[in-house]
């Protein structure tokens, strides 16, 4: 995996060197993959947002694809919940595979809205846009160069997002976005306004093979449900 390979030691050298150059003076750090595409007015967002963070965050996200897991299959509402409404949202609203593992809200909670001031990352793939905190750069470092074997740069990060080894943010709704994928997995980017989170909600092995809308492991679609639907089962999922 030659482009792999490259793109995670561009974005090592580059942080290594931010590591060993940083000042003081540097409140955060903005790193961009050459086909990142921002809205207007994202500095000020983000300076927004920074100032909110608690101190302790080590990596923001302004861009990617956050995956939110699940790790359950209840059964027993399975059937009931198909009767009603034939729906694979319905089924994650009424917790039918309880709570994934994240975006989480500043409340530690899975009550996320995209008027908080930011959420929790727990898992996010993509490394096309994000913001690192000079005084923890360090750790950061230290992920990428672990000896967990040959992976993937935003698989590595991802992971130790998951087991808290890096504390990760994100930003409540989507500000940069890959300009080559625009079209196909942002509809409605206008390059004026944040979007809605696009990523997978993932699934166990049993949840594929029994449940009629669950084909593959990874269902693509919004992160957060839509109004409607978040006012009837907030917090929820």
């Amino acid at each position: 995996m030659p482009c792999a390979t490259g793109l995670y030691m561009s974005h090592y050298h580059l942080i290594k060197y931010l590591h060993q150059k940083r000042t003081h003076s540097a409140s955060a750090y903005a790193v961009f993959e050459d086909d990142a595409q921002c809205i207007r007015g994202w500095r000020e967002q983000v300076d927004k947002m920074l100032s909110l963070l608690p101190v302790d965050w080590d990596i923001l996200f302004i861009g990617g694809r956050p995956i939110s897991y699940f790790h359950e299959f209840n059964h027993t509402t399975s059937n009931q919940s198909r009767v009603v409404q034939p729906s694979l949202r319905h089924d994650i609203c009424t917790g039918m595979f309880g709570k994934a593992s994240g975006p989480l809200a500043p409340d530690g909670s899975r009550n996320i809205s995209r008027s908080d001031p930011y959420w929790r990352a727990m898992y996010l793939v993509h490394t096309h846009a994000y913001v690192l905190n000079p005084n923890r750069i360090e750790r950061v470092v230290a992920v990428l160069e672990g000896n967990e074997g040959h992976e993937p740069i935003d698989q590595r990060l991802a992971k130790a997002m998951a087991n808290t080894r890096l504390i990760a943010y994100m930003t409540p709704e989507n500000i940069c976005e890959q300009s080559d994928l625009i079209s196909t997995y942002t509809p409605g980017w206008n390059g004026e306004d944040p979007q809605p989170w696009m990523g997978h909600f993932g699934f166990p092995e049993e949840v594929v093979q029994q449940h009629p809308d669950v084909h593959e492991s990874h269902v693509w679609g919004k992160i957060i449900l839509d109004e409607e639907d978040s006012s009837k089962c907030h917090g929820k999922y």
